[in-house]
């Protein structure tokens, strides 16, 4: 082979497009089919259900008629280019059958992927050579609660805005514990960052040290602006909010409350 035909081979191997092949176009195997086509992947997509062939061919996509636990599969598509296989069947059985027999015949470079309904059958995927295998539920539930700790911020977050708005024009005394750490002086900086933008005039006060010398570059770089508590007297301030305090007169200069 000339030169030039070598480079020509090598230009065209490098544009080709890495393939990925979908077992089972359930909802999360079209879900996914339709998230890979959106970035422009290369999709074949298997199942054994004719009108549902039928119907992802006229929407385009690449589509095989056949069992996913049919040995002979295998035989019959083109794997050339395939960067990985996920076996997206809602029946446990079908896709173990499927890794067993792809696992035999596919270059090692393939990653496989497979869904499982519990702990027992992904034990068993995994067994089979799977290189990862998941479990719907499993996933939702860690999204959810993801989601539920973006909801519990935005919670803390829209109270402290009402309450901050709610003494709009008033002094506010941020106390942080006594001889503080970067922590709790950056803490402090936020809120009273924060009740500025809602009106809110705000002095970070502190009693004790600025112990370690990183910690006194770190409020000196940054033009810190911190008070002692003993230059204030907390009648001065109309409100005043604790930062690594649990309650007033514990590790902080604030009078305790009166039982």
């Amino acid at each position: 082979m000339s030169s030039s035909s070598k480079d020509a081979d090598s230009s065209l191997k490098s544009t080709v497009k890495p393939r990925y092949l979908i077992l089972g176009s359930g909802s999360i195997g079209f879900a996914l089919a339709k998230e890979l086509r959106e970035s422009n992947k290369l999709v074949i997509i298997v199942d054994k259900d004719e009108a549902k062939v039928e119907t992802l061919r006229e929407e385009g996509f690449e589509t095989i008629l056949g069992d996913i636990s049919d040995p002979e599969l295998v035989n019959n598509i083109d794997l050339k280019n395939v960067v990985a296989i996920l076996f997206l069947s809602s029946n446990n059985e079908a896709n173990r059958k499927g890794i067993e027999n792809f696992k035999k015949v596919v270059n090692p470079d393939i990653q496989i992927f497979s869904r499982a309904s519990d702990i027992i059958n992904k034990e068993k995927m995994e067994d089979l050579g799977s290189d990862y295998v998941f479990m719907p539920s499993k996933l939702v539930a860690s999204s959810l609660s993801r989601s539920l700790e973006r909801a519990e911020s935005v919670h803390r977050g829209n109270r402290l805005a009402r309450w901050l708005k709610g003494i709009r024009d008033k002094k506010l005394a941020i106390v942080i514990h006594d001889n503080p750490d970067p922590d709790a002086i950056s803490s402090g900086l936020a809120l009273k960052e924060i009740a500025k933008s809602l009106g809110v005039e705000a002095n970070i006060l502190y009693h004790g040290r600025i112990g370690h010398q990183e910690n006194k570059a770190f409020v000196n770089l940054l033009g810190i602006d911190l008070s002692k508590m003993e230059e204030h007297d907390p009648k001065d301030f109309d409100e005043i909010a604790l930062i690594d305090c649990s309650i007033p007169g514990v590790n902080n200069m604030v009078p305790p409350i009166p039982m």
